[in-house]
């Protein structure tokens, strides 16, 4: 049973990492085919407050890059209560740049778009991470309507 979850925890490492020349990635690949990563699934999160400070609830809320939606709703319990929204996880590896691929975050409230605001995000050889954009958005509470 103990060599078992070792080799699949080998395998699972393995599949984290990418291949020097993956047909996905905008750019050459610098990583080494070898490298170790972590079992962390990194995320890239914005929180949205309106200007008292309290979090604001979206009805649907979503990420677009190079106009394809990714839809981030199904982790619906991702600390919505505290304004805090996913904008892009470590699934959009291969649709992000290592510089950096501009990334839209929408949130929308009664049919109507909250919030729109753009982000840079970029990778490393193992996760994805924020290389630029807002931490937190103040929304004015007639737009938000909490």
């Amino acid at each position: 049973m103990r060599k078992l979850l070792i080799l699949l925890s080998f395998i699972s490492l393995a599949a984290t990492c990418q291949d020097k020349k993956s047909s996905d990635a905008k750019t050459e690949n610098p990583c080494d085919p070898d490298i170790m990563c972590t079992m962390v699934f990194a995320t890239v999160d914005v929180q949205i407050v309106n200007e008292a400070g309290e979090p604001v609830k979206f009805d649907k809320y979503y990420s677009v890059i190079d106009g394809e939606i990714i839809n981030l709703q199904e982790q619906d319990d991702y600390q919505q209560e505290n304004g805090y929204y996913p904008v892009a996880t470590d699934n959009e590896m291969s649709k992000v740049d290592f510089e950096g691929t501009e990334v839209e975050f929408v949130g929308e409230k009664n049919g109507k778009e909250i919030i729109s605001t753009k982000m840079i995000i970029g990778k490393d050889c193992c996760h994805i991470q924020k290389i630029s954009g807002d931490e937190t958005i103040v929304v004015f509470s007639s737009d938000s309507d909490n």
